[in-house]
């Protein structure tokens, strides 16, 4: 790797998920195109170096297809440290969600309604409507099809997901559909964090440090019924900055747009509270860890230690005998870093 390469290499490579019962969550996951690829264990004191969690762990890597990221590492603590995220709102400072396609985001709304009335404890929402690049009352209706999409979140325990239906807007490129599954659903396309109060300084860590490309920064005032407002939940009037960090590779033209993508939410009028981030780090159950790989680790530590990180772990081999290291970035977030 060169001085000017980026540190890290393609898009976002897993998220961990703490989980009670791996056989339960590998069948959960296998509905959304997952499978078992590689399973690992690491005892309590590797596992405190690498994660700052004095807890053995089990690990499975689920793959999705041939994708060498947007994958699911399930991790089962012996000592789990608290419960996670749970049902928080996605506007919520140290929240974390992960993004994917599918074929028929209302199957995935059916399936939810089911598990709800069966008696798991989840928050979800219909399908939600969102134009793409235009107005209402810039469309044909009956004559002309218009880029649009509907997107679904579902939240639990042990998962923050959300479903997109892309309708005359499709990306190629953007995360690539497993046709024999349940849902007939891509690997994760994006992941994102909330941080606030807001601070845009925080971000140079991902482009300046990580080498991520910086690629849109949006200010969005929320209006009454548009995605933000039903989402998040926010309030009309509220301000909301969106910045999105891609891959180098990725380009503005749909065909190379890439899957991959990390999502900051920065939210000016909440208040400090750490108590979420702590709920988003290793030994929680649910969304608890993000990694990405790195062809010249060593170099990637160098960088994050001098960045003046919170917390930095040495390189040791993880549950599946990759050299790795965690740190806490300077957001409050836990990540892992893994040799490509």
């Amino acid at each position: 790797m060169t001085k000017n390469e980026p540190a890290v290499l393609g898009g976002m490579y897993e998220v961990g998920v703490g989980v009670a019962d791996l056989a339960a969550a590998i069948g959960h996951w296998q509905a959304f195109g997952y499978r078992v690829g590689t399973t690992g264990r690491l005892g309590a004191a590797a596992a405190e170096r690498l994660y700052g969690v004095a807890s053995a762990v089990r690990s499975v890597r689920l793959l999705h297809q041939d994708a060498d990221h947007g994958l699911v590492r399930l991790m089962t603590w012996d000592k789990p440290t608290g419960e996670g995220l749970g049902q928080i709102p996605l506007r919520t400072p140290g929240n974390r969600w992960t993004v994917a396609k599918t074929r028929d985001v209302q199957l995935f709304a059916d399936h939810a309604r089911a598990w709800k009335a069966q008696g798991m404890d989840l928050w979800y929402l219909e399908p939600v409507f969102h134009p793409v690049g235009v107005t209402l009352d810039q469309t044909q209706p009956f004559r002309d099809d218009f880029p649009h999409k509907r997107e679904l979140p579902m939240f639990w325990r042990e998962g923050r997901q959300v479903l997109v239906q892309r309708y005359a807007h499709e990306l190629p490129n953007f995360g690539r559909y497993n046709e024999h599954c349940l849902l007939r659903a891509s690997q994760f396309t994006q992941a994102g964090i909330c941080i606030g109060p807001d601070d845009q300084g925080l971000l140079g860590f991902y482009d300046q440090v990580l080498g991520l490309k910086r690629i849109s920064e949006r200010r969005i005032v929320v209006e009454g019924g548009t995605l933000p407002a039903l989402m998040m939940p926010m309030r009309d009037g509220e301000l909301l900055f969106e910045t999105d960090f891609d891959d180098v590779r990725s380009g503005p033209e749909p065909d190379r747009q890439l899957s991959g993508k990390l999502r900051v939410f920065r939210l000016p009028e909440s208040a400090k509270d750490d108590r979420w981030y702590r709920a988003s780090a290793p030994g929680n159950f649910g969304y608890s860890l993000y990694t990405y790989r790195s062809m010249d680790l060593a170099r990637l530590r160098s960088k994050v230690a001098g960045a003046g990180v919170p917390w930095t772990g040495q390189v040791l081999e993880d549950e599946f005998g990759a050299p790795a290291f965690g740190c806490t970035s300077p957001d409050g977030y836990a990540w892992a870093f893994v040799q490509a």
